[in-house]
């Protein structure tokens, strides 16, 4: 449950939301995704001129395809190759076979899985899967990339190297990334800003760096205080 939250993020930023669990984390990114409707307020996105969670039909899906997600359980289909899992979002959105097949090659090159292409995705390590679900996600040329927890169930390193990846995409493609965690290292390696959630409040937000050093909230204290026993 969300209550008189407010959250804006800039074009081409990394904006981290951090809280415990149950604080709204995966609402507030599920209602900005257009994967659930507000009881109230709206969502805006950049270049529509009305609020996009009202749209209805063609206008809605077309709004929908400006936001990729990635989730924490990277939900590839078992019985599908990574190139088969990348490809399922064209298939859905009508693209012609041939098309499909140069923007898949495109991608799994992009996230570095060219030679990974006919390899079936439960014959994937952590980080691979990750890779591919972040490859689909980019399939219809998001403008905003959302990631739920994406780097949770991976080690360290492979943690590390996904959120390289992400940063440099959203370098190469000019996107603008949200990401939910509950890890305060994804945070300061990754984001430029970052709101921190409780109770389904933002109860603090700004620079990375200016709430790293001087949190103003409890919420931020306390996982700073975590953050820095770990």
């Amino acid at each position: 449950m969300l209550h008189n939250l407010s959250l804006s993020v800039p074009k081409g930023s990394i904006h981290g939301i951090i809280g415990k669990s149950g604080a709204g984390k995966t609402t507030l990114i599920r209602i900005a995704g257009l994967l659930e409707k507000p009881d109230s307020g709206s969502v805006w996105y950049e270049g529509i001129p009305s609020p996009v969670h009202l749209l209805r039909g063609r206008e809605l899906l077309e709004a929908r395809r400006k936001a990729g997600f990635v989730f924490q359980g990277f939900n590839l289909f078992a019985s599908r190759t990574a190139a088969e899992n990348v490809a399922f979002p064209l298939e859905a959105a009508g693209w012609p076979r041939p098309k499909i097949r140069g923007r898949v090659e495109e991608l799994l090159e992009l996230v570095g899985l060219g030679d990974k292409a006919d390899r079936p995705s439960m014959h994937l390590s952590g980080g691979e899967k990750q890779r591919v679900a972040i490859a689909r996600a980019l399939a219809n040329h998001p403008a905003i990339l959302f990631s739920d927890e994406a780097t949770s169930a991976l080690d360290p390193e492979t943690t590390r190297s996904v959120l390289d990846l992400i940063r440099a995409l959203r370098q190469m493609l000019g996107l603008t990334v949200v990401m939910v965690t509950h890890q305060m290292e994804v945070v300061r390696r990754i984001c430029d800003t970052v709101s921190v959630i409780e109770g389904g409040h933002i109860v603090e937000q700004g620079l990375v760096s200016e709430v790293f050093t001087a949190p103003r909230s409890d919420a931020a204290r306390a996982f700073l205080m975590e953050y820095r026993d770990e």
